[in-house]
C-alpha cells in the first residue's frame, strides 16, 4: 500500500459521519476504535445530524476529550432539504443523503475530509488513506472484494445496476475520501450534487442506494482501492477467506451482520464490542432505561431468536466454509 502514498504523512485528519440520535451509540464507538488506533493524529470531527440530543452530543464530546481531541462540530441538517429533491427515503430517513451535503457545510478552509460510515470500525492508523495521492480525481473509495471476484453473467449484471463499464469504477459508499478543492474547482459543489439528485430515477434492482447516486455522480473521477484497505463483512468474511489475524484498516458492518445481532465467532465482532466496552468505561456507564444508548446491552445479553436466526445461520455457513477449506 505504501507505494500509493502522495504527500508527506499528516498527523491531522478531518473526519467525517452523518448521524442522528438512533445511531449515536453506533458513531461513539467509531470514534473509539479510530482514537485507539491513532494515538499520534489530532482530528478534527464534523458530524451532519438530524435530531441528536445535547446528551448524545455530549456523550461523544466526552469521548473525544478522553482522547485529548477538540470537541466535535455538531451541523444540524434540515431534512426538507433532501424531501425537496423528491428522493425516496431509507427506511424512514433522509440521513444516508447527507453524505453529499459535506462540501456546503464545512468551513471552506476544510480542503479534505475523510467519511466514515457510524457502522464501521478502524483497526489500524488511518494515515495511510488519508495520505494517499488523488491523482486529480475528487474522490477515493474502496471497491468490495466481491467486486473484484465477479465475472460473467454476475459482473454484467452489477456493472448494468449501476451504470458503469467496468468493475473498477464500483465501489462502496462506506468509506469516502473527499477533496473539495479538486471538487469545487469541477463544480462539483453541493448544490450541483442537489441539482443532480433533483428527482433521480433509480434502477429497478429491487431497492434504492445513495451508493447508485454516488457512482454515477462521481464516474470517471474516482480513485478507487482493493478490499486490503477495507472490508465488508456481510459479504467478504463468509464468502472469502480473510485472514482474522491480518484484517483491513476499516470494517464497515454491512447488512444483517450487525455485532448486536451476531455471534461473537464472526469477524470484526469481538473487536466491535472491544471497542464498546471501552466507550463504556470512558462514560461511566451512563445508560438509563431502554434507551439507544442500552440497546445494544440488551440484544447482547437477551437474544430472541429471530433477531439472531439469520445470524446464527450466517455463522454457520462461515464456520462450515472455513472448515471445507
Amino acid at each position: 500500500m505504501s507505494n500509493e502514498l502522495g504527500n508527506a504523512e499528516s498527523a491531522s485528519i478531518n473526519l467525517g459521519y452523518v448521524c442522528s440520535e438512533l445511531y449515536a451509540k453506533y458513531l461513539a464507538v467509531q470514534l473509539v476504535s479510530v482514537l485507539e488506533n491513532n494515538s499520534d493524529v489530532e482530528f478534527q470531527v464534523f458530524v451532519l445530524i438530524d435530531k441528536m440530543s445535547d446528551e448524545s452530543q455530549n456523550r461523544i464530546n466526552n469521548i473525544l476529550a478522553h482522547y485529548s481531541q477538540k470537541s466535535a462540530q455538531f451541523i444540524p441538517i434540515d431534512p426538507e432539504v433532501i424531501k425537496s429533491l423528491g428522493l425516496p427515503q431509507f427506511q424512514s430517513s433522509f440521513i444516508p443523503y447527507y453524505r453529499f451535503l459535506f462540501e456546503g457545510c464545512l468551513p471552506k478552509n476544510v480542503e479534505k475530509l475523510l467519511y466514515l460510515d457510524v457502522d464501521s470500525i478502524c483497526l489500524n492508523s488511518l494515515k495511510p488513506l488519508w495520505n494517499i495521492s488523488h491523482e486529480g480525481n475528487s474522490l477515493i473509495s474502496i471497491r468490495p472484494k466481491f467486486l473484484d471476484e465477479m465475472c460473467g453473467q454476475e459482473l454484467e449484471e452489477y456493472l448494468k445496476m449501476y451504470r458503469i463499464t467496468k468493475k473498477e469504477q464500483g465501489f462502496q459508499s462506506s468509506t469516502l475520501l473527499l477533496d473539495f478543492k479538486t471538487m469545487r474547482g469541477k463544480g462539483k459543489t453541493t448544490s450541483d450534487m442537489l441539482e443532480y439528485m433533483r428527482g433521480y430515477q433509480f434502477d429497478n434492482h429491487g431497492g434504492i442506494s445513495d451508493n447508485e447516486i454516488l457512482i454515477e455522480y462521481f464516474l470517471n473521477d474516482t480513485k478507487t482501492l482493493d478490499y486490503n484497505w477495507g472490508a465488508i463483512i456481510d459479504k467478504e468474511f463468509l464468502l472469502f477467506d480473510l485472514d482474522e489475524k491480518n484484517l483491513p484498516p476499516l470494517l464497515n458492518l454491512y447488512g444483517m451482520l450487525k455485532p448486536w445481532t451476531t455471534l461473537r465467532s464472526l469477524p470484526g465482532v469481538k473487536q466491535y464490542y472491544s471497542y464498546y466496552d471501552t466507550a463504556k468505561r470512558i462514560l461511566g456507564a451512563q445508560e438509563v432505561g431502554f434507551t439507544p444508548w442500552t440497546r445494544l446491552d440488551y440484544w447482547r445479553t437477551h437474544r430472541k431468536w429471530l433477531a439472531i436466526l439469520p445470524s446464527r445461520l450466517y455463522e454457520w455457513a462461515y464456520t462450515s466454509g472455513r472448515a471445507a477449506g
